[in-house]
Formats: structure tokens, C-alpha cells, sequence
């Protein structure tokens, strides 16, 4: 029912968090899955959906641990290098910390070829701060970076990656916040994003959130579905890093 609830959405690629997987998920040629969480982490766990077509264009997948999936897809111009991650939150006090799943990541990506476009999909757990010059845009909801946000800033300058889903506007009256706390005296956060290759930023048309129901408790609690749009073109009206860069 979960995944036919995704399936609804009509994304080519939509990566799911937190999935609590304890060794049920079977993967398939439109779900990949990363390892069952274990014991120590039992609250992680992450899978890409696709739809038929980009599952069709797959050439590898794989995973590292319980909260990183990846997938090389067979694109034009050039193939696309997704990667969803689970960053651990703050407040962990045992591994896998953020750190941990960083660097993780920066291993990762250090083995992609460069003529491959990434695309990091993820709940990163931490706040980007506005106009961080050739990584973030002015529609970042933060004034400053938290901790882990500095050390995420910091991971997209060295790896040449811009969280591109802070460069687009929201609609009249929306927000690019991506979490609600409980607590109504706590503001809303935007702690999840989608970072894209800075070279290919000019590519993507427009980025949205849009809330709607935890698919775990459906009617209770509501999550949010970050989406981009990609083309040959784009008119925004902030331009994203390297915008002359566009595809041919």
C-alpha cells in the first residue's frame, strides 16, 4: 500500500527515509533499498521508487550501510549519479554520527566519474544559511548555518555540489521549510534538499516542496515531497552557480 501510495505521485525518482527496514524490503528493478537498519541504527533506512522508464536506464546500483543508496543512470548529455541519503541528527551519541555518514559520502562521490551529473536527494538533518556564495540561494528559510549545516556547506564547496532546491522561489504563501516541530514555539526548519553538480545547477527548471501524509501514519503527520524540474533551459529568477553552463 506504501509504495502504491508513491507510486501516485508520478516522480521518476523519489527517494524514501526512515524506512525502519528490518530485513522485509525486497529490492526490484524500480525499488532499490540500502541495508536493513541495524540494531545500533534502528530508525534508518533508505530506498529509491522509479518509475518504469529511468528504471529501464539503470545501469548500477548500490548502497552504503543503512542510510546512503545510489544509482548510475544512463541519461543525455550525460548519465546521472543519484544518491539519497539519511544524515544522522545531531543529538546521536552513538555511531553512526554525522561525520560519519559524510564522509561516507565524500568517498562516494570522490569515485564518480566527472562526466557523470550528481544528484543528492536527502534528509541532511541540518540548516544551510541563505546566499552561502556557490552553494546555497537566497530562498534558504535559515540566516545561518548550524553546526553540521557549516559542515555540510563546507563538504558541497569540496566536492564542486550546490543545494540547488534553495535557489527557486515558493509559491505565493508557501515555504521552502521541509519540518514542523511538535512544539509550536520552535520555528519551521528547512533541513531537507536536493544538491545537484554546480556545473549542471542551470539545468534544473524549478524546485517545490510540497507536504502530505507520513505514508506510516497516514492522516497524522505530515512530511514533505521535494521535486525538482530539469530541462535544456531554465528562466529563474535567481540563477544558480555556473549558469552559463546549460545543457546542450
Amino acid at each position: 500500500m506504501q509504495r502504491e501510495m508513491c507510486k501516485d505521485l508520478n516522480y521518476d525518482i523519489l527517494l524514501l527515509t526512515e524506512t525502519h527496514d528490518k530485513g522485509s524490503l525486497r529490492g526490484s528493478r524500480t525499488f532499490i533499498p540500502a541495508e536493513p537498519a541495524p540494531q545500533s541504527d534502528p530508525y534508518s533506512g533508505v530506498a529509491f521508487l522509479l518509475s518504469d522508464n529511468i528504471a529501464k536506464c539503470v545501469k548500477f546500483s548500490g548502497c552504503c550501510g543503512s542510510r546512503i543508496v545510489f544509482a548510475r543512470i544512463q541519461a543525455f548529455p550525460c548519465d546521472l549519479f543519484v544518491i539519497g541519503v539519511y544524515m544522522p541528527h545531531s543529538q546521536r551519541k552513538v555511531k553512526p554520527l554525522p561525520a560519519d555518514t559524510l564522509k561516507q559520502l565524500e568517498e562516494i562521490i570522490s569515485q564518480v566519474s566527472s562526466s557523470a551529473c550528481i544528484v543528492l536527494l536527502g534528509d541532511l538533518n541540518c540548516k544551510l544559511k541563505r546566499n552561502s556564495s556557490r552553494v546555497t540561494g537566497k530562498w534558504c528559510i535559515h540566516r545561518r548555518h548550524n553546526k553540521e549545516g557549516k559542515q555540510f556547506a563546507d563538504f558541497l564547496l569540496r566536492m564542486k555540489l550546490a543545494a540547488i532546491s534553495t535557489y527557486f522561489q515558493p509559491s505565493r504563501g508557501k515555504s521552502n521549510a521541509t519540518y514542523l516541530a511538535k512544539d509550536p514555539k520552535y520555528k519551521p526548519s528547512q533541513i531537507d534538499y536536493i544538491v545537484i553538480s554546480s556545473r549542471w545547477a542551470s539545468s534544473v527548471m524549478n524546485s517545490k516542496v510540497k507536504w502530505g501524509c507520513h505514508v506510516s501514519t497516514l492522516g497524522k503527520t505530515l512530511r514533505p515531497w521535494v521535486g525538482i524540474l530539469c530541462s535544456e533551459t531554465t528562466d529563474t529568477k535567481q540563477q544558480p552557480p555556473h549558469a552559463d553552463q546549460r545543457l546542450q
